[in-house]
């Protein structure tokens, strides 16, 4: 449709049906299809800025350029080469990055430039920026779009913390390298599109990104960092690349090559044969997951592994485990029945503390350590068996739960003493009984 300079009214014919003005030269938007006066510079209706030369080579929609902003000069041998942009004076809430300033390219978007701009709700980058620094956006809890160039190469260190607004953001082909907590707690961010140019995805980065459902990594990818995809709690595919040399999925879970270390699970996600490490954090705040079995082969579940999982409700730990890591199973609200294997030698601190559901619990005879509050706040936590091996028993590992109505110690009332139990605070509540294999201790 045409839109007539005269009186505005939109035709598809030569004359204004309603003032008669003569429709003009014109030309089509590239951008968004949109019939133009030959004359004007930028699209009416989506801002796309058109050639005004046959040197220059528009690749994306470009708006005016917003005002207010400061770009600060990029010297090599102490001449300008480039800028970087930053907020300055600027208020706008849409805002359009220029692609040159003073004749020379903007690259980059400086460290912190926009941090803590509540009120900013879109940002369009040229295609010449090609770096997105640390806390760039920090803290911009309005931004709902992110239009990027086809250069960029690096997204900063906590770029987008905490942008929980975020649905959108372009992910360019030349995009390499994603710093650590870069999209933390962007939990409306939904698509994740990484192209094959990707090297490294650091800590945290997408950590608490509830909204993705999937995650599709490339073969390039050579390194992804502790916690990359924790409590993203809607994921419900991961899949990698067959041709990745670092990396693998099986049954929904990203895996080292080899097989043998879990580093992200979800929801869905059913662990392979040949797992003998569940990675921290694995699975924390998966909290559709109601059911899994760990398979025979697990040695270690790491700390934090199954933490947060509101919907567990049981969960058998095999005779190849040797160690349950600290918090592994924290605030598992619904978890009613755990079964520990008969070779684990370490419940680590914190490893079931607020599982209100528990009611009982038999501790073999091949764990000498009970962390410190291990079983706290396991408020209806009754029947307690506690293996022979035992040497030691954390400060508050059994406290702020039901006075227990049967403790039972399998050796005796003499070895029971010999326990080191509680450090710091006592292990157990104020008042309890121990049933020793010789008779009982009142406490």
């Amino acid at each position: 449709m045409y839109g007539c300079p005269n009186c505005g009214t939109r035709h598809e014919g030569k004359y204004c049906p309603e003032c008669g003005t003569k429709r003009q030269e014109e030309k089509s938007c590239p951008n968004c299809g949109a019939i133009q006066e030959n004359s004007v510079k930028f699209c009416t209706e989506c801002g796309y800025a058109f050639p005004s030369g046959a040197d220059r080579v528009v690749t994306q929609p470009v708006f005016p350029p917003s005002k207010g902003l400061y770009y600060s000069a990029i010297k090599e041998k102490g001449k300008i080469t480039a800028y970087s942009v930053m907020k300055g004076v600027c208020t706008d809430q849409k805002i359009t990055v220029a692609a040159e300033y003073n004749g020379k390219p903007v690259v980059a978007v400086s460290d912190s430039a926009f941090e803590g701009c509540s009120h900013l709700l879109s940002v369009i980058l040229p295609d010449s920026v090609k770096e997105i620094g640390n806390y760039a956006f920090y803290g911009c809890t309005s931004l709902t779009s992110v239009k990027t160039g086809n250069l960029i190469k690096t997204v900063g260190r906590a770029a987008f913390y905490a942008c929980a607004s975020l649905t959108d953001f372009s992910f360019p082909d030349t995009l390499s390298e994603i710093g650590d907590h870069a999209f933390w707690g962007c939990v409306g961010l939904k698509r994740l599109s990484l192209s094959s140019e990707i090297k490294k995805i650091g800590n945290e980065a997408f950590f608490g990104c509830r909204a993705l459902a999937e995650i599709c990594l490339p073969a390039n990818i050579t390194e992804i960092g502790n916690n990359a995809f924790t409590a993203c709690s809607e994921v419900k595919r991961i899949v990698v690349d067959q041709d990745n040399p670092n990396y693998k999925s099986v049954g929904n879970c990203l895996l080292s090559k080899d097989g043998k270390i879990l580093y992200s699970g979800c929801d869905n996600s059913i662990i392979p044969d040949g797992v003998t490490q569940i990675a921290g954090s694995a699975f924390y705040a998966c909290n559709r997951l109601e059911r899994i079995i760990i398979p025979d082969g697990v040695q270690k579940i790491g700390n934090y592994a199954f933490a947060e999982c509101e919907r567990l409700i049981g969960i058998t730990v095999p005779d190849s485990v040797l160690t349950v890591g600290d918090s592994a199973f924290r605030n598992c609200r619904r978890l009613a029945v755990v079964t520990i294997g008969n070779n684990v030698t370490a419940i680590e601190g914190a490893a079931f503390y607020g599982c209100e559901s528990l009611t009982g619990i038999a501790i073999p005879n091949s764990v000498e350590k009970i962390g410190y509050r291990a079983f706290f706040r396991c408020n209806r936590l009754e029947r307690i068996t506690i293996g022979g091996g035992v040497l030691s028993i954390g400060w508050e590992a059994f406290s702020a739960c039901a006075a227990p109505a049967h403790l039972r110690y399998i050796k005796t009332r003499e070895n029971w003493e010999s326990v080191c139990k509680g450090s710091r605070r006592s292990a157990f509540p104020e008042h309890y009984t121990v049933h020793c294999s010789d008779g009982d201790l009142i406490r």
